[in-house]
């Protein structure tokens, strides 16, 4: 986290931790200017504690809701495990076809619109009953999909934010790679964290699901309850950090000429170099 030219490394030449948290926190603060960066950081930040609810709920439903066996659990593994694959072998003709913001935006309203349809095909009696073999089979195929959706959205969400290291040295001439990876960090870790929070509270304050339950005893006004909340209205919250990233600005030609202008200043720099040196 700190670097060599803190100063802390050496006794005779230390300002101080006082001062090296000053200046790491006005690199924070510097990198909290970039209007990419704000929008990409706090909309992923929300994406992030949705999915990481998501998740939490995810084990209650097959469990409950879905009534799944133990033995059928695996599957879901492999269905991640497919979809994480497909993501790796896609990701780059994707980002050489679409805009980096088109596809994440994407990745986030298919992964909603899949955990929609997937409580609402209940509700409107679509889908086969809880131990229908063929219910199986379609939760494998929907999990690759939200596999593959969420793997690609944190792979282009590391990839924007290395355009915004870019931009953020060719406009200040200050490289700070290492505050955005941070953010990056920040925001893969917070899935799990603000995950487990939120979905905490809700299960135990708003769906009321009771301690030690069995499957197939919990009574129907409380699953009804979490598969709203896990189904309809978590999903539907992913509108906002949608509307976030949508102002995201960095395009690819954008990209492409902010990268040609950093090339062409450390060629120049590296000829003064040289020159100095003869």
């Amino acid at each position: 986290f700190f670097q060599a030219e803190d100063g802390i490394r050496h006794f005779c030449l230390s300002r101080g931790l006082g001062d090296v948290y000053k200046r790491q926190m006005l690199r924070i603060i510097e990198a909290l200017k970039n209007f990419n960066f704000r929008k990409l950081f706090f909309g992923t930040l929300l994406a992030s504690a949705i999915m990481g609810t998501g998740a939490v709920f995810d084990t209650y439903m097959n469990v409950f809701f879905w009534e799944f066996p133990t033995e059928d659990m695996m599957w879901f593994s492999i269905a991640a495990m497919v979809g994480v694959t497909i993501s790796l072998i896609t990701i780059k003709p994707l980002q050489t076809r679409f805009e980096k913001r088109d596809i994440f935006i994407t990745c986030m309203l298919m992964g909603s619109i899949l955990q929609i349809a997937k409580v609402a095909a209940r509700f409107f009696e679509i889908l086969p009953e809880n131990g229908d073999p063929l219910l199986l089979q379609i939760f494998i195929i929907h999990g690759s999909l939200g596999s593959f959706f969420a793997f690609t959205f944190f792979i282009v969400f590391g990839s924007m934010m290395a355009d915004i290291a870019d931009e953020q040295e060719g406009a200040k001439d200050l490289r700070q790679e290492g505050v955005f990876s941070g953010g990056i960090t920040f925001s893969n870790k917070s899935t799990t964290a603000f995950g487990t929070i939120i979905g905490g509270f809700l299960l135990e304050s708003v769906i009321q699901m009771p301690v030690g339950a069995v499957a197939g005893e919990i009574e129907y006004a409380t699953l009804v309850r979490m598969a709203v909340i896990d189904g309809i209205i978590m999903p539907i919250l992913m509108v906002i950090p949608v509307v976030l990233v949508w102002k995201y600005s960095l395009s690819r030609e954008a990209v492409s000429s902010i990268q040609a202008g950093l090339r062409e200043r450390r060629t120049c720099l590296l000829y003064t170099s040289d020159a100095a040196d003869e």
